[in-house]
């Protein structure tokens, strides 16, 4: 005999479905992005075991419930009869009375709770608020050029130079990566200004074709910079920005790279569950990992 249902979700499992929704709807950079700040990476579910399309799934599941409930219901408590909408339930949820609405003044929702039979591992927010910080303009240095959102940046490890990159804009400019040469005071001293930065162009072998950076990553000895492109191609450039590699091997979007630590060999993963090590001196790829259930950040 089966023990009681377990009919509570946490945020960590919310944020995984909505995860693959946004990746099997094919909205690759949304995806990147929140499975980037929802740390989608450590999370411990087992994305083998979700079937594609669950999300929706549970949603209307959870609509045919209501209808059913207020079918049972001595009245309809909002809902009308015939197909029932996500604004309908909303509705029926409000005119019941539930924890929120039940809950005095001086009575506190248990550690973790969201609403009925949701949970949030995240616990009770603190009623301390944190203190603002306002960074102004004269002690802050403001590095303008990219057109679209930037997505990525990574510090050189043995020169003062920042490398950036972003998505591409309707409004113009082709290089979606950038390396800017940071001076040694910031904010800078007066007459003095910030450099041009030097553009990675990412739009050579794909039919002058524009593509996001959605990853990239400095050699450990800083004289390489390997680029990852929702073009399914990494770039490997030197640090004066000449290109040096095109690797193409994946079928999907990059989302990670890394160089092992004597900077000869660098990996790449992303959306095609694949992982793959090249060979930075000439751009070989010499293995390919397809153990993975799922994207790989």
């Amino acid at each position: 005999m089966k023990g009681p249902m377990n009919n509570t979700v946490t945020s960590e499992e919310v944020n995984y479905l909505v995860f693959r929704y946004l990746q099997e709807s094919g909205y690759v950079h949304s995806a990147f992005s929140f499975g980037y700040e929802s740390h989608i990476v450590k999370s411990n579910i087992d994305g083998s075991q979700i079937p594609p399309g669950a999300l929706l799934s549970f949603l209307q599941r959870g609509l045919s419930y209501v209808a059913i409930e207020s079918t049972l219901s001595d009245s309809a408590d909002g809902v009308n009869d015939g197909p029932v909408s996500l604004i309908d339930v909303h509705r029926a949820l409000v005119s019941q009375p539930g924890p929120y609405n039940q809950l005095g003044e001086n009575d506190t929702q248990a550690e973790g709770s969201v609403g009925a039979g949701y949970s949030n591992k995240a616990g009770k927010p603190s009623e301390t608020a944190a203190e603002k910080i306002v960074v102004s303009n004269s002690n802050s240095l403001i590095l303008q050029g990219h057109t679209a959102d930037v997505y990525v940046c990574a510090w050189n490890p043995n020169k003062s130079l920042l490398a950036c990159g972003s998505g591409v804009s309707d409004a113009g400019g082709n290089a979606s990566a950038r390396i800017w040469s940071i001076p040694d005071s910031v904010p800078i001293k007066s007459g003095e200004s910030v450099a041009p930065p030097t553009e990675l162009w990412h739009d050579q072998e794909s039919g002058n074709v524009r593509h996001s950076v959605t990853s990239l990553e400095w050699s450990p000895d800083g004289t390489k910079l390997a680029t990852g492109c929702s073009d399914g191609m990494a770039r490997i450039w030197s640090e004066s920005g000449d290109l040096l590699h095109v690797l193409r091997h994946h079928k999907d979007p990059l989302f990670s790279l890394k160089w092992n630590r004597k900077g000869e060999y660098l990996l790449s993963g992303g959306m095609d569950k694949t992982v793959v090590v090249w060979k930075a001196s000439n751009g070989r790829a010499l293995k390919q990992f397809c153990f993975h259930t799922g994207a790989v950040f």
